[in-house]
């Protein structure tokens, strides 16, 4: 991209918000499908999160969060949207307590951008081309033991709420057969439609969650094999993204109308206005979303077993790529 498209390409893509809001403005005020107002947490607990991470990157949260893509954020903001609504509130009906998921989150372990390659092949490959990924469009977050019980219950009493009341907790076991992603021992999910809900076997849209179904099940080893968090051994690690369709197409830059679904399904969540502390306005380091190797790694966790190639590195692999390229056109006709 060149500087004055990428300049118009960013004033476009930060001021559009204003110009027809992709999220409601309301700071932390949902009113959920009950039609009664809720206030939930979403800045002070995406600041706790941000921190922690910067920290083991060993930066400051207003330096990380400029060294992101908007792709990262976004999918950093959509993932903390769901966990801090009334679809992942913690209390039962009838209560009165907006607790949610968000409230127990603890460790921001890794943000994973668009565009990474799958290090171990994916058990079931995905079908989202360049917009999935087995590795891509997903965060890792740790959570505290009251967070990972009421993951677990979900999964084995057809969820929280099974009677779905309104403006309560809608998570429920996964109709997907794919199953959890490696090393993972259960998969939860919040149906946003896609393939029919009810069904034990489907391929249901919405947000999606790898979690262990026992501490132990982690090994001794911690976990391998995977962008950001291999060596992590903290068994309350959970896998997060949002599938926007049948191929579980989850990079929210991708499609203009799966950031409208978020908005239907979620409602007013700060997307696109947090700043970390309240006061951070560094701008995204990367809109394009076609933008290749230097796309999607910046919020990668300090990885243990595939550390971060070197820009000498990645130069050269895209050198490489290009000579490649190169000697293919010139065979042809």
């Amino acid at each position: 991209m060149n500087s004055k498209l990428g300049t118009l390409a960013l004033s476009a893509v930060l001021s559009g918000a204003a110009a027809a809001p992709l999220w409601g403005q309301t700071a932390s005020v949902d009113a959920c499908a009950d039609d009664k107002p809720h206030t939930f947490r979403l800045q002070e607990n995406r600041d706790k999160l941000i921190a922690t991470l910067a920290a083991a990157k060993k930066t400051d949260p207003c330096a990380f969060w400029g060294s992101l893509s908007l792709a990262e954020r976004d999918i950093f903001e959509m993932v903390t949207a769901y966990l801090g609504s009334c679809d992942s509130r913690l209390a039962l009906p009838p209560s009165t307590s907006d607790e949610t998921a968000l409230d127990h989150a603890v460790t921001l372990y890794s943000i994973n951008g668009p565009g990474l390659q799958d290090v171990v092949p994916a058990p079931v490959p995905s079908g989202g081309g360049a917009c999935g990924g087995y590795d891509s469009n997903r965060v890792f977050i740790g959570f505290d033991q009251t967070a990972l019980d009421d993951m677990r219950k979900a999964h084995e009493k057809s969820g929280l709420n099974p009677k779905h009341v309104k403006g309560y907790n809608l998570w429920e076991a996964t109709n997907d057969p794919g199953g959890p992603h490696t090393p993972f021992t259960e998969r939860d999910m919040i149906c946003w439609g896609g393939g029919p809900c009810w069904l034990p076997i489907g391929n249901s849209e919405g947000p999606t969650w790898h979690f262990f179904a026992k501490d132990g099940d982690i090994g001794a080893n911690g976990i391998q094999g995977r962008r950001g968090v291999c060596g992590v051994s903290d068994p309350r690690i959970v896998e997060l993204t949002v599938a926007f369709n049948w191929d579980h197409e989850s990079d929210p830059l991708c499609g203009a109308s799966w950031r409208k679904d978020l908005v239907d399904k979620i409602g007013p969540a700060n997307f696109r206005t947090y700043k970390p502390n309240g006061t951070c306005d560094a701008p995204p380091a990367n809109i394009d979303p076609d933008s290749g190797l230097d796309h999607g790694e910046a919020g990668l966790g300090p990885d243990q077993c595939f550390p971060a190639p070197s820009p000498a590195a990645k130069q050269g692999a895209a050198s490489a790529a290009a000579a490649a390229e190169q000697i293919e056109q010139e065979k042809l006709p």
